[in-house]
């Protein structure tokens, strides 16, 4: 049996499940005379509650793509249980709450690079630890490509002589598009532009 409560204990009084067990409950009903407190009587009743031991179980929905340009990119997973979500590896967020369903939340700021450790766990309002949900690696690339002009700039040109662009080059492999004209029949001033986007639509 589990004694529990006081001589000053109301009907109203709420126990919590620590105070109770799958067992014997013995409660103690009492009254105040006017010499004391005299004991009444002893109820003995029959507790029985179910015990939550299932964590939640996590599915990744919407990853972050393979290669972005966004430092604080979305993901969506979601949960069987509402509860606090634990973040691991490189990635954390301000949003810790978790709910039945999918669940987006946004990382917190992260370095350029790939990102290959990141966790995400839920703790239920049981205490129970989802098993960590490993999420899609992914790469973050902010930097713009950088372009390099070959030949000579300024350049000059003999009135009515021959124009060769000598063209440009780009990092990160990324193609250089180049706009403008030059026409020698015409004597001014011509300037002709470079552009370059990376593989993660970085535009130089």
């Amino acid at each position: 049996t589990v004694m529990t409560g006081s001589w000053t204990d109301l009907w109203s009084t709420t126990w919590t499940a620590a105070d109770i067990t799958n067992a014997n409950f013995r409660l103690r009903v009492g009254a105040t005379t006017g010499g004391g407190t005299a004991s009444l009587d002893q109820v003995q009743v029959k507790i029985s509650y179910l015990a939550d031991t299932v964590a939640p179980v996590l599915a990744e929905v919407t990853p972050v793509p393979t290669l972005t340009n966004d430092n604080t990119p979305n993901y969506t997973f979601s949960s069987t249980e509402a509860g606090t979500i634990v973040y691991g590896g490189d990635c954390s967020s301000v949003s810790t709450t978790a709910s039945v369903g999918s669940n987006t939340k946004t990382f917190s700021t992260l370095s350029d690079g790939l990102h290959d450790n990141c966790t995400v766990s839920v703790v239920d309002l049981a205490g129970n630890t989802s098993t960590p949900l490993s999420v899609s690696a992914f790469t973050v690339d902010t930097q713009a490509p950088v372009i390099t002009v070959l030949g000579n700039d300024p350049e000059t040109i003999a009135f009515g002589g021959t124009y060769v662009d000598a063209g440009a080059t780009a990092t990160e492999g990324a193609t250089v598009v180049t706009t403008g004209s030059v026409n020698t029949a015409i004597v001014g001033d011509y300037t002709l532009f470079y552009n370059a986007t990376d593989t993660a639509a970085n535009s130089a």
